[in-house]
Order: structure tokens, then sequence, then C-alpha cells
């Protein structure tokens, strides 16, 4: 027996991957693991809300990016698991530039 959590997904597991992975990558360009770190587990608890703001404005901000992917963040975002694994990707992120910079020096 599957659960409901399972049978409902509206982003792919790939999908989710790959959105959170470019989430991570701008995070890395400019070095700002600390502050997205710190801003991402204050706004944890209220990330449902934020995700169903994301939805109740995706039409408006469709003139401006693509509403698919904004409807795919926030189906992200309605998710805690989500919100954890981007912090764990950005911890592993952050590891392996240091381990890169290391060797470097």
């Amino acid at each position: 027996m599957t659960n409901q959590k399972e049978e409902y997904m509206p982003v792919s597991p790939e999908r989710r991957d790959q959105l959170l992975n470019k989430v991570v990558d701008v995070i890395a360009r400019y070095e700002l693991f600390t502050p997205a770190a710190f801003f991402i587990s204050i706004g944890k608890p209220v990330a449902f809300l934020g995700s169903q703001l994301m939805f109740f404005f995706a039409p408006l901000a469709g003139a401006f990016v693509n509403e698919d992917t904004i409807e795919d963040y926030a189906h992200l975002l309605s998710d805690r698991s989500n919100v954890d694994r981007i912090l764990d990707m950005m911890e592993e992120r952050e590891l392996e530039l240091r381990k890169k910079k290391n060797k470097k020096e």
C-alpha cells in the first residue's frame, strides 16, 4: 500500500532536485551559505504560507517569469521536507567548495 504523499507528487523528484540545485547554485556563486541557511531556517515554519502566496501571485508574476516554474517552487515550499533538503544540499556544496579551496592552498 502506497501512502497518499507518494501518490500525489506535483513535482517529480528529478525536477525537484533540478529546481533546488538552481537555488543552491545561486547561493554558492555568491558564497552566501550562512545568511541563506539562517533565513531559510527562520522561514521554515511559514514556508507553507509562502507557498500559498506564490500560488496566488503566480498569474501576475507569470508576466515576468515562467508561471509553471513559480508553481513548481510553490509545490516544493508546501512540503517541509524540501526545506530540510535544500539546507542539506547547501551544507554539502559548502563542504565541497571548502575542500577545493583547501586543496588550492
